[in-house]
């Protein structure tokens, strides 16, 4: 969902359930979604009601195989590519610490340059091309303004800003969190700004034409005074051609 600006709102994911349908959504975000859809629930006569604290949600990587105990459970396949699927269960089951966690999952979205939620984005606006959402086929531009639609027909040319992929290259088995807007930086040059992390991955929202010149220079890439590398995402968890040295395309 998008904001009057076409910038990033809420994002969730919808499937159905016996007569109803059950959203999945950051709980950060519940309130804002409420607010969002009271009117339109009482132009249609529909009730929407809060159960999050009937279901517990977990994520299986494609690599990975969940504990099933035979209790009831739906699955869904995430749509963005190599992210696996959607578990959710009745929170009356019997849990088990062989479930996926939303961590590894977050983290593995951080390999792939894919955005776990928009709750991170409380404090920056970003589009859904600076997003990636058009490279993933995830976007109808039937359903965007005219701005973003005209947008989607030459990203290359509109897009000045991109979240991508970080690894941190720590000189430290600890080493500060980055996230919250901590700059990226090339020398003394900001290129960028750091959205969220987890373990040795980052989002981060980076300046490409900033990226570009410090990638042709070979100038070191920092943030929170340790170590970073920027690439272009691969959608296969893999550094796009390698760790020495990222191509800065825009397509």
């Amino acid at each position: 969902m998008l904001d009057d600006n076409g910038f990033l709102m809420i994002d969730l994911f919808v499937v159905s359930h016996l007569e109803d349908l059950l959203i999945e959504i950051d709980k950060s975000l519940i309130p804002r979604l409420f607010a969002l859809l009271s009117p339109h629930c009482e132009d249609l006569d529909v009730s929407a009601l809060d159960v999050s604290a009937e279901w517990r949600v977990s994520a299986e990587l494609p690599d990975q195989n969940n504990f099933d105990n035979g209790s009831a459970f739906i699955k869904y396949v995430d749509p963005r590519w190599h992210m696996g699927v959607r578990v959710l269960r009745p929170v009356n089951t019997i849990s088990s610490s062989q479930w996926g966690s939303e961590i590894k999952w977050a983290t593995h979205a951080h390999k792939l340059g894919f955005l776990p939620s928009t709750s991170l984005l409380q404090d920056v606006s970003v589009s859904p091309l600076e997003a990636g959402l058009h490279a993933m086929g995830l976007l109808d531009k039937n359903h965007l303004p005219q701005g973003l639609q005209a947008a989607m027909a030459s990203p290359c040319e509109c897009l000045d800003r991109r979240l991508l992929p970080m690894r941190i290259e720590p000189d430290d088995f600890s080493f500060p969190t980055m996230a919250g807007g901590l700059p990226v930086s090339a020398g003394d040059v900001e290129i960028g700004k750091a959205i969220s992390h987890h373990g040795l991955f980052a989002l981060a929202l980076v300046n490409l034409d900033a990226w570009r010149k410090a990638v042709a220079a070979g100038t070191p890439l920092h943030c929170a005074d340790q170590s970073v590398l920027i690439t272009w995402p691969s959608w296969l968890a893999q550094e796009s051609r390698g760790r020495g040295g990222p191509v800065a395309m825009s397509s």
